[in-house]
């Protein structure tokens, strides 16, 4: 089992003149990563992998202090990444109780590689439209098939409710 988690709300790439690498996140950001502690511990996540950039690495810091984990910045889920190399990553057993935080681009990537590569499963999850905060817990993940179940993200700037336990199972 692993999860992959869309990066918490960012400022916006037109608001932000620095380089792209260190946008930060918002503050409505920061209460979705500070969220999803309590469901990174529920899974008893024990790796925190990320994108090299500091909305990613905000993403996973909440966790990484509550759970005392340290975060592990890897090229594999950077922005413009081969979805090669990341679906190597993904392949790893070293992977097992994993959370792994990268962007909408590289959910879109791995979306359209997964679709065009399942042999007799429904369907592939459509990644692309994860919402930022948003996560996938996928389990029993092989070349071929795997359950993903995807957890809402708290939206910004309000507190944890409902709304942010819905999920949904996907079986492909």
């Amino acid at each position: 089992m692993f999860i992959l988690i869309r990066h918490a709300v960012a400022v916006s790439k037109q608001g932000w003149f620095g380089e792209d690498r260190v946008r930060p996140l918002t503050a409505g950001g920061m209460q979705q990563s500070e969220a999803l502690v309590t469901m990174l511990a529920a899974h008893g996540i024990a790796r925190l992998l990320t994108s090299p950039t500091v909305r990613c690495e905000s993403t996973l810091a909440p966790a990484s202090n509550a759970l005392s984990v340290p975060i592990e910045p890897i090229e594999a889920l950077a922005v413009h990444a081969s979805v090669a190399g990341l679906l190597d990553v993904l392949a790893s057993p070293a992977l097992e109780q994993a959370a792994l935080c990268t962007h909408g681009e590289t959910f879109a990537a791995l979306s359209r590689a997964w679709g065009s590569s399942w042999t007799g499963a429904s369907r592939a999850p459509d990644l692309a439209d994860t919402p930022k905060g948003g996560s996938w817990v996928i389990q029993d993940y092989n070349t071929t098939a795997a359950t993903a179940r995807f957890v809402l993200p708290t939206p910004p700037n309000r507190s944890r409710g409902a709304d942010s336990a819905r999920s949904g199972e996907l079986v492909w």
